[in-house]
């Protein structure tokens, strides 16, 4: 008996058209979207070298270590990471190619070194910036060899092996990247949709609800077991769908979720349990018709992938945050934190521990559920 209801399930399950779509189909055109909108997320643009003039003048000339400095930053010295790409011309040449757009600034030796620019960016702050350091290094050179000409050999040298005190170190495993969270939250998202499946197992169980939950109860089978075997069916088809998603991220749009990919599979397992177990909970506890009852899973699995990041990375973190409770009972974020912690923490204990929690509020769903389906008593069906 059990087994038959499992496959009659599966094959009512199945000719859910709407319900296929919006399980399987909408999260493959929602991840496909991410990933055109974000395509270039992260990475940085090409900014050197800079397009700079410097005016040919007789300071200029006459300045034999301005110049130096000039020809080692600039692609002339041969450097595959030059920081300019500079020109040498009058004034009235520069400031054409200033109008023009051929050039971010140009450099105008003197008294006082001036840089002129038509407007303020990246660009222009980097030219600031290096005309900064070298007069200050040419103001410190001066104090010191007027002080001690004597250590002007032992001064060169320090310049030339200048010591870097800024270490990078890696927090995790892999670098940490917005778009993944993106990417976790939508998957933690579309995991919860199975509230729906779990929606319909309670509807299809009170005979008080549809013609056929009236048939089921009227059947020699335990109510609890009937409950089981069907939703156990709903949890398989929708394991199945969340598969096709992972396979479709994996292997299409080449998202890589790390080298742990049986344990990202077993937290979707685990959620997608939760999820039916959540709406089979919300079918059986709340009062009302089933639009208002979907309206209520919609509104967790939503405003669960809202404080997860699905929307706005930066607010997974705020309300980590500023309201660290939310989160911890936020079944959608713990998650797409599980997704995370394996791809980015080195080690399993925050990926236990979201998991941990999940099967725990299963737990609770599935004996809410059963708690209140068994007190009740129908005078005739």
């Amino acid at each position: 008996m059990i087994e038959r209801i499992f496959l009659y399930r599966l094959k009512t399950i199945l000719r859910d058209k709407e319900m296929v779509f919006w399980t399987i189909f909408f999260p493959i055109l929602l991840a496909s979207l991410f990933r055109i909108a974000f395509a270039n997320l992260g990475q940085t643009a090409e900014i050197f070298p800079i397009p700079t003039a410097v005016v040919d003048n007789e300071a200029f000339q006459a300045d034999s270590a301005f110049r130096e400095m000039l020809a080692a930053v600039s692609v002339d010295s041969g450097d595959s990471e030059a920081l300019l790409d500079l020109s040498r011309v009058s004034r009235e040449e520069a400031e054409e190619l200033l109008l023009d757009g051929s050039i971010y600034g140009f450099i105008v030796p003197g008294v006082e070194l001036q840089l002129i620019v038509d407007e303020s960016g990246l660009h222009q702050s980097i030219l600031g910036l290096l005309l900064d350091q070298y007069l200050q290094t040419s103001s410190t050179a001066g104090t010191v060899l007027s002080r001690n000409p004597a250590a002007a050999e032992d001064f060169m040298r320090e310049l030339e092996q200048r010591t870097s005190y800024i270490r990078t170190e890696a927090l995790g495993k892999n670098s940490p990247d917005r778009l993944f969270v993106f990417y976790f939250a939508l998957l933690a998202m579309a995991c919860f949709y199975g509230g729906y499946y779990g929606l319909i197992e309670a509807i299809d169980i009170q005979g008080n609800l549809s013609p056929r939950a009236a048939r089921i109860n009227m059947s020699p089978i335990h109510k609890l077991k009937a409950l089981l075997a069907s939703s156990s069916a709903a949890v398989c088809i929708h394991l199945c769908s969340q598969m096709v998603l992972l396979a479709f991220m994996h292997v299409i749009l080449k998202v890589r979720f790390g080298a742990q990919l049986p344990l990202v599979i077993l937290a979707t397992l685990v959620g997608s349990t939760l999820s039916i177990a959540l709406g089979i909970f919300i079918g059986t506890v709340v009062r009302g018709s089933e639009n208002f009852k979907s309206g209520i899973v919609t509104a967790v699995s939503m405003i669960g992938a809202l404080f997860a990041g699905l929307m706005l990375p930066e607010l997974k973190y705020i309300v980590s945050e500023r309201f660290p409770l939310i989160n911890r009972i936020n079944p959608v974020n713990l998650l797409a934190d599980a997704y995370y912690a394996l791809y980015f923490f080195e080690g399993f204990s925050r990926y236990s521990q979201n998991l941990l929690i999940l099967l725990l509020f299963t737990v609770f769903f599935t004996a809410a559920s059963y708690f209140f389906m068994r007190r009740r008593n129908y005078d005739s069906l």
